[in-house]
């Protein structure tokens, strides 16, 4: 009887696990275009698909723009080095087909610390 009720309790806890919500901290390259929002950590081979609820990015984001429309095409998809505070909210579902979910994993950018020249 013992050995069930530490199984089932282990199950329970597992199941309860989840990811955290508390924003962490992240370091690496932000890659912005047309359909493209990517960032690649400084120390993990991951892809992760940025967005922000907050409109976090949007200062990023125009800037980057801007740099599209300066380099009149030549550069599409210009990247800098990036520092924010985030949610890691996991693989992203298929859902219709949509770009997020053919990167690793979804993040929910709460705050920018720092952008820089890459």
């Amino acid at each position: 009887m013992k050995p069930l009720l530490l199984l089932v309790s282990v199950l329970v806890l597992f199941g309860c696990a989840e990811r955290s919500k508390e924003p962490v901290s992240y370091k690496g390259v932000y890659t912005y275009g047309f359909e493209v929002s990517v960032f690649s950590p400084d120390k993990e081979a991951k892809e992760y698909w940025l967005y922000s609820e907050n409109q976090s990015l949007e200062e990023v984001q125009n800037m980057l723009t801007n740099t599209i429309i300066e380099a009149n095409g030549d550069n599409p998809y210009p990247s800098v080095h990036i520092e924010f505070y985030g949610v890691d909210e996991g693989q992203p579902s298929i859902n219709d087909g949509e770009i997020p979910s053919s990167y690793d994993a979804l993040m929910n950018v709460s705050k920018v610390v720092n952008i820089g020249k890459i």
